[in-house]
This record gives structure tokens, sequence and C-alpha cells, in this order.
């Protein structure tokens, strides 16, 4: 591998991953590449794609794709890294994987003998290779919502969601504003507000979910920023939620070789699913390690 000033390792193929690029692909495109007071306050619509792609172009970065690190070293005050592409020494070493990098597929009894299609969230692709499918997905955090916001803009034959607890659920925009221009705000109240504000705008926003399966959350959603824990956002799910498009399941149990065992208490349903199923597991990261 070119030795280079500054290098950034990245395991996708492009600058810009598929499910990265599925999470914001609805929002506008802007060629600026200069972060002014103004634009700041319209983020996320500024980062996209094709921004990206031109800051790279203008910066002229060093960006190597499909590289691997197997193993990271130190050696006399330097690090060494091991990868699929050979072997790369640097001073100073970032490590951008994200808290989530390694995909958990929990141990459900069963799983090993379920004889439909397991994905896991990281390998989510295009939401058009879920037409015709029927999909359950497993978790309704920040990555399930948005999984669910584009497989309801589609034509699954049927969708299904399992939770074992309810998001922190915000609307895309309220009022025709981008909630997340609100966020400079919410991180100047103290925490208990800042809960509270965020319950009041997801009651404002889709009302009591409860009485369509989606229980509370476990603690307010500026408490789980605090722990990592990233907000829902809903940009259609929670329409096809209440239209029955999307239909709320108890918390997963268990499977078999055609079913899937579901908890709702001390109750135990069974739904048979076989038919070309796919589940969705959620849990995700980013993959790109900086080095220079």
């Amino acid at each position: 591998m070119g030795r280079s000033l500054y290098l950034i390792l990245n395991r996708g193929l492009v600058v810009f991953g598929s499910f990265e690029r599925s999470t914001i692909r609805d929002e506008t495109s802007k060629s600026a590449l200069i972060f002014t007071t103004s634009s700041l306050l319209k983020f996320p619509d500024t980062l996209t794609e094709t921004y990206l792609q031109e800051f790279v172009a203008q910066q002229s970065m060093t960006i190597e794709f499909g590289v691997d690190v197997d193993r990271i070293s130190v050696v006399s005050g330097n690090y060494h890294l091991s990868t699929n592409k050979g072997a790369v020494a640097a001073r100073n070493l970032f490590i951008a994987t994200g808290r989530d990098r390694k995909p958990i597929i929990p141990a459900w009894a069963g799983l090993e003998h379920f004889r439909g299609e397991v994905i896991h969230a990281a390998e989510f692709g295009s939401p058009q290779e879920y037409d015709g499918k029927r999909v359950l997905v497993v978790g309704s955090g920040n990555s399930g919502f948005d999984i669910l916001n584009h497989l309801a803009k589609q034509k699954p034959s049927a969708l299904w969601l399992s939770s074992r607890h309810g998001p922190t659920l915000v609307p895309k925009r309220l009022f025709g504003v981008t909630v997340h221009r609100l966020s400079p705000l919410l991180a100047c109240l103290p925490t208990r507000l800042a809960d509270a504000a965020l319950a009041a705008t997801s009651y404002m926003a889709f009302g009591d979910l409860r009485r369509f399966g989606i229980g509370n959350p476990t603690a307010g959603g500026a408490s789980r920023l605090k722990d990592g824990t990233a907000l829902a956002s809903d940009d259609g799910a929670v329409r096809a939620i209440k239209a029955g498009t999307i239909k709320v399941m108890p918390e997963l149990q268990s499977f078999d070789e055609d079913q899937v065992h579901f908890r709702d208490g001390k109750l135990v349903r069974q739904t048979s699913l076989l038919q070309r199923l796919v589940t969705l597991l959620i849990s995700k990261g980013s993959s790109a390690i900086s080095i220079c």
C-alpha cells in the first residue's frame, strides 16, 4: 500500500456507504464546501453524498477502499497496521469505527434451524431489494426506524416490527421545520427538561402510540443520547403502523424451521412467516480508520 502524509482506510467501496446513503438520501443537495453560520443551522441538509464526494475531490484526500484492518500494534512509538492490502505504518492513528462497529445477532433459541433469510441492518442494501418479500424488522431504534421508513415506501408483501422497548421517536419535520435544527436549543436545557421536551414533541407529532403496540421508552431521549443511544426518526413508518401496513409484534422469543415465536407477557404466539422471510437485526456503526 502506497505511502501518504495523510491516509484514510475505509472498509466500504465508495465514499458514502449504501446504508448511510439511504439514511439521508432525500435531503437536498448543496455544492458549497464551506459551512457558514447559516448553513450550520440547516445541518444535515448540507451533509449529502454529493457534498462528501466534492469535498474529497477538492481536498485531494487519499482514501484506500475495501480495506480490512486485522491487527494494530505499537513498535518503537509508531503504529503498525496489518490489513488485507498490506502493512501500513503511521506516527498517529485515529480510529473512527463507531461504538457499534461489530454487528451483533442475539443468540435466539432455534435460530440455527430457521430456514428464512437473516440479514443484519449493516447489510441492508437497497430498499428495492425487499419488494415482494415478507420482512420482519427486529428493533425499533434509530436503524430500525430508518429501515422501516424506507420499506414503508416500497412494496414488501408483508412487513412486521418486533421490539423489546419503545423508541424515543421524533418526526423528521414538525410544522415544516426539520426537528434536527432544534438540537442546539435542546442541548442548552437540563437533561430532565430536554427529556420532557422530546416526549412532548413525540406526543404532539404521533399521539399515544401504545394503542398501536409501540411501548414507552425505558428512559428519556436526552438521557439516552448521553449514553450513546440515538433517537429514532420517523419519515413515514408511523403512518404505515397506524394504517396497519406495518404490524407491530411483541418481543421476539425464538425460532423454529418455519415459524417465529413472540413473547407477550406470559403468552407465546406463533406466527408462520416462512415465505421468503427476511429478518433485519438492528445495530450499525461506521467503518473508517484515519491515520497520519
